[in-house]
């Protein structure tokens, strides 16, 4: 190899130079993308209220009837999708009434399950705190009342269904009776028999269905519990069975970067 193609000291030097420009040029181009994308970032609050959900039985397990509780995770899909549910949202928009539709209450919320419990965090965005807790709140208020309706509903319908059972047992118990009193019993032993066994398995299906609609009647299902404005994440605080547990320690939200909601 020829002595004047050995590269010097200054040959090295130049292409040090060379590339840390470049370098350089690389690195203030990445700042300025970041610098433009905060800038362009609207600035917002998230807050978040958690409902606390409850294995009960589905109904009050009477004369053989429901009683099952469903599996911790099926319950948790269940409701999480019912809470992320376009009637939540509209219902949620409407009890805000400040003009958010349920288009922006689904985009800016989240609905989080906890592990290895029956605890939903609902959380909400928006560029000001008190909109973020006020926007949570009703995501959850509004699910609350959603469930309540549908338990109550059911219940209705179960006790309708039975009143009616009561009504027709209570008409064929009525002409058994009549037909018994018209039977001779000295000519006819057998139809007496079998009248008067008729008429006593009658009278135990009616305390039965009666013993069943006093449950249902006096049966109030909860669902779930809600935890209002509960604004810091990370702590588990179990709900009282049977009422909503209210957080002392309640923030309006914390300021985070806004995005959509899952």
């Amino acid at each position: 190899m020829d002595g004047d193609d050995t590269p010097t000291l200054a040959d090295y030097l130049g292409l040090i130079r060379r590339r840390f420009v470049i370098i350089a040029l690389a690195g203030v181009m990445g700042a300025l993308v970041g610098l433009a994308y905060l800038a362009k970032a609207e600035p917002g609050y998230e807050s978040t209220a958690r409902v606390v959900l409850e294995q009960v039985p589905d109904s009050p397990g009477i004369s053989g009837v429901g009683g099952g509780i469903s599996p911790a995770t099926t319950l948790t899909a269940t409701q999480r999708s019912i809470l992320r549910s376009d009637e939540v949202a509209q219902r949620a928009a409407d009890r805000l009434g400040d003009g958010a539709t349920a288009e922006q209450l689904r985009d800016y919320a989240a609905v989080e399950i906890l592990p290895d419990s029956l605890t939903m965090d609902v959380s909400y965005q928006a560029d000001d705190p008190a909109i973020a807790q006020a926007g949570a709140q009703a995501l959850v208020d509004s699910y609350l009342e959603l469930r309540t309706e549908q338990e109550e509903a059911r219940r209705s319908e179960v006790v309708g269904g039975l009143v009616a059972q009561l009504d027709d047992l209570n008409e064929a118990r009525d002409a058994t009776s009549k037909q018994l009193e018209d039977v001779d019993p000295d000519e006819n032993p057998t139809t007496e028999t079998v009248l008067a066994a008729q008429l006593n398995s009658q009278f135990a299906e009616e305390l039965k269905l009666k013993t069943e609609l006093t449950a249902w009647q006096r049966w109030t299902r909860r669902p779930a519990t809600g935890q209002p404005g509960v604004a810091a994440r990370g702590q588990h605080q179990p709900g009282r069975p049977g009422g909503a547990h209210r957080s002392d320690r309640s923030r309006p939200g914390r300021r985070v970067r806004r995005g959509a909601g899952s």
